[in-house]
């Protein structure tokens, strides 16, 4: 995992009252999302996963309980505002690095709509956390209850294609 930070992204919360400025810029580790075609760039999120200290982490989580919006980008990513929208999760946890004393925070936030996976019976469309033929396909039989064989991901992965039914972003 020879310099592993750096594919990592960042996440930029940024919020001003009367009284304060906030900004906090996490490391991100994992995003999956939909751009939205509208301009200026804005796409409605459906999990991050951010790294940092205990206060920040603290903070974002607020911040996704109020349905508030955050900036990513990340290598090869342009800045987007984004937002995991009302009723979103957070899950927290700890990572304990060797040779440092005190641990990171991590956060996990999942849109409501990902979590309870009905997104696809709602928009007739399904959001995948990966792209390799093995898993969409197993994927895809799982969730409408399709029987069929592993070996006809490859298959699978063309007929999207040819129609035009698949979307990598």
């Amino acid at each position: 995992m020879k310099n592993a930070h750096l594919r990592f992204g960042w996440l930029t919360y940024l919020k001003s009252t009367e009284k304060t400025k906030t900004s906090i810029k996490l490391h991100l580790d994992r995003f999956i999302g939909e751009l939205l075609p509208d301009a200026p760039r804005q796409a409605k999120a459906h999990l991050i996963s951010v790294i940092g200290a205990d206060a920040q982490i603290s903070a974002i989580s607020a911040a996704i309980s109020l349905g508030d919006r955050f900036i990513i980008e990340g290598p090869g990513v342009p800045p987007a505002r984004v937002s995991l929208e009302r009723n979103a999760q957070c899950f927290r946890g700890s990572i304990q690095p060797a040779g440092r004393k005190k641990p990171l925070r991590h956060l996990v936030g999942i849109s409501d709509e990902f979590a309870s996976g009905t997104m696809s019976v709602s928009s007739g469309r399904t959001v995948l956390a990966g792209s390799d033929q093995q898993f969409v396909w197993a994927s895809i039989a799982h969730q409408y209850g399709i029987p069929g064989l592993p070996e006809w991901a490859t298959w699978f992965r063309d007929e999207l294609k040819t129609h035009r039914a698949i979307r990598r972003v």
